[in-house]
C-alpha cells in the first residue's frame, strides 16, 4: 500500500477495529508476505490480516496500528504501527516514533443514519448481525483463539479461548456495533520519512 494512493477508506467495525479499502481498486488492505497490499475482496483468513486500529494522539492526529490476530501470539515480535519503511514511501511496520500521522475526516456515520431513519417514526424494525471474522465468534478478548468444530444443528456456536493454562468457552458472539466510514489522509504534522451495516 503506497502513500500515493488516493485515500484509504476506513470502515469502523466497533471495539477499536477498522478495515481499510483503497479507492484505487476498492480492495481491502491486508498484511502479506510482501508487506501491505490492497488485494482482498473482504476480511478473512485465519489471522484476519485486514484488521487495523486508529490511535488518537494528543495533537489530534491518528496513528495506524496493525491488529491482525497473530499479534497476540507469543512468537510475534514486530512493531505494530504503520509508517514509511523504505525510501519509496511504502508503508510497513515501524516503531511508534517512526509511525505516520493521519488526520481523520468522518464522511458517513452509520449511527447518525440510523437515528435519522427512525426519527419521528412510531416503530422500527431493526436487523442486526455480526461479521464472524471481526469481533465475532472467531475471537475472544485480545487472545488468540482456536475455532471449535462446527456446532451440531440447533446448538450455539462455540469458541475455545486459550488463556495461560485455562480454557474458556463462549456461546455468544460479541455484540455488533454500528458502522462508520472515514477517510484518513496524511496530516501536515506527519513524519517526513491502518459491525454491522453493509460495510464491505
Amino acid at each position: 500500500m503506497h502513500d500515493q494512493l488516493p485515500c484509504r477508506c476506513v470502515f469502523d467495525w466497533g471495539a477499536g477495529i477498522v478495515t481499510l479499502r483503497a479507492v484505487a481498486n476498492g480492495q481491502h488492505v491486508g498484511r502479506g508476505d510482501a508487506g501491505f497490499v490492497n488485494d482482498q475482496m473482504q476480511p478473512g483468513g485465519w489471522y484476519v490480516m485486514q484488521q487495523f486500529g486508529l490511535e488518537e494522539q494528543s495533537d489530534g492526529t491518528y496513528l495506524l496500528k496493525y491488529a491482525g490476530y497473530e499479534i497476540a501470539d507469543s512468537w510475534w515480535t514486530s512493531p505494530v504501527q504503520l509508517g514509511p519503511s523504505g525510501a519509496d514511501g511504502v508503508l510497513g511496520l515501524v516503531e511508534k516514533s517512526a509511525a505516520a500521522h493521519y488526520a481523520r475526516e468522518v464522511v458517513r456515520s452509520g449511527t447518525e443514519e440510523a437515528v435519522a431513519a427512525v426519527e419521528g417514526k412510531g416503530a422500527a424494525i431493526v436487523v442486526i448481525g455480526s461479521m464472524p471474522a471481526i469481533n465475532g465468534p472467531t475471537c475472544c478478548s485480545a487472545t488468540r483463539t482456536r475455532r471449535a468444530a462446527s456446532p451440531r444443528p440447533g446448538t450455539a456456536p462455540r469458541t475455545i479461548c486459550r488463556r495461560s493454562s485455562s480454557t474458556t468457552s463462549s456461546s455468544t458472539s460479541a455484540p455488533t456495533g454500528t458502522s462508520r466510514a472515514s477517510r484518513c489522509t496524511p496530516s501536515a504534522t506527519a513524519s517526513p520519512t491502518r459491525r454491522s451495516g453493509t460495510a464491505s
